[in-house]
């Protein structure tokens, strides 16, 4: 452990309790209390800086203590199990961009889901969104926020004055212009070290998204037109590619979230999710929303949006660290007016799937839902 760099996480508090005690947090479901020695346990947080290696807080503590080598490294051991220091490979003024990233390292480390492995990882990432409107282009903002290295934008839309009560990232000055520049403005005012690239174009085909996606590492899919081809397109694609793929979409009172990886044994996609509810009634809704000739507008807030993206954004966080990634097979739902996540639908791989099985059947729902191939 020699040449590791002990770095205590500065999101709690430090402080004297009750004479006798050192008291680490003042979050009442979160807090370390530690009695004798306050002074030491003192020195010893404040040694670990990021900067001393372990060799110099060794010699640092036992000139002014008398404690052992194994004592000091097995409190730094127990600091960092409680997820209260992260143990770093390089001092962090030998980091790049470490200031610009202090509070979302201090985040990853705290709540144990890597600090600036994770940062690292999160950098590495590509990152493709199907659709910049409402949901998308808040999801990729929050994704460059989180450090996410590159992020591909689609979307062959332009701003519209009606976009702007709910979408944060254009302003009246933007009607006209295309969404993915807007979008892609937006995000390096934000984080200039992550790479955009965009392209004006409409997912249309299945060869149109195989030239999108193909070296993505994860892709969300927000586009809501054509409903329900536009997901088979996406989905279809990320199947061949072994992409995880994500599809988010909203309702006035609700939000709804499904996640797809052909990389797990026995998980289920897009279209086994739609082959489960095959049925009459479902064709001929289907049918209606393809057909329909009527004018349909997009009843939600700015306040619905970014709940939603937020939930989105968090849940695949959460996916990514492993920190809950008992996702799949689930089409979740989010109510704006409980503000809860509910397993709306559990589905299963099916045999007869067109896309992830082995026995297709030839449904007339995929007839009236016909992708180009």
């Amino acid at each position: 452990m020699d040449n590791y760099f002990p770095k205590w996480n500065q999101d709690r508090i430090v402080y004297q309790w009750k004479n006798d005690r050192l008291r680490i947090g003042a979050d009442d479901v979160d807090v370390l209390e530690i009695t004798g020695y306050s002074d030491f346990w003192s020195d010893l947080i404040s040694c670990c800086n990021g900067i001393n290696s372990f060799e110099e807080i060794k010699d640092l503590l036992r000139k002014k203590y008398d404690i052992s080598e194994n004592i000091i490294e097995k409190y730094i051991s127990k600091f960092s199990d409680r997820n209260l220091l992260e143990i770093l490979d390089r001092p962090v003024n030998q980091i790049d961009h470490y200031l610009i990233n202090e509070s979302l390292e201090t985040y990853y480390s705290s709540e144990g889901i890597g600090g600036i492995k994770l940062l690292e990882k999160l950098s590495n990432l590509k990152v493709t969104i199907l659709g910049c409107g409402a949901g998308g282009s808040h999801i990729a903002l929050q994704l460059a926020q989180l450090g996410v290295g590159r992020l591909h934008l689609v979307d062959d839309d332009i701003v519209k004055e009606n976009n702007i009560n709910r979408q944060s990232m254009f302003t009246f000055n933007d009607i006209g212009k295309y969404k993915v520049d807007c979008v892609k403005d937006c995000i390096l005012k934000r984080n200039y070290q992550c790479v955009v690239t965009k392209r004006k174009l409409k997912m249309s085909t299945v060869d149109a998204v195989k030239k999108e996606i193909s070296e993505s590492d994860w892709v969300f899919c927000c586009m809501d037109e054509p409903p329900y081809i536009a997901q088979r397109l996406v989905n279809r694609v990320c199947y061949l590619f072994n992409i995880p793929s994500i599809y988010c979409f909203s309702q006035r009172s609700a939000g709804k979230l499904l996640f797809c990886n052909p990389n797990i044994q026995n998980i289920g996609c897009v279209d086994c999710l739609l082959y489960e509810q095959d049925s009459d009634n479902f064709q001929n809704l289907v049918k209606k929303f393809s057909n329909y000739d009527g004018k349909l507008i997009t009843a939600n807030i700015l306040t619905n949006i970014l709940l939603l993206s937020s939930w989105v954004v968090k849940k695949w966080l959460d996916c990514v660290t492993e920190k809950n990634s008992n996702v799949w097979n689930t089409l979740f739902r989010f109510d704006f007016y409980s503000f809860r996540e509910d397993e709306f639908k559990h589905f299963s791989k099916q045999s007869h799937c067109p896309t992830c099985g082995h026995d297709f059947d030839k449904s007339k729902l995929w007839e009236i839902l016909k992708i180009d191939e």
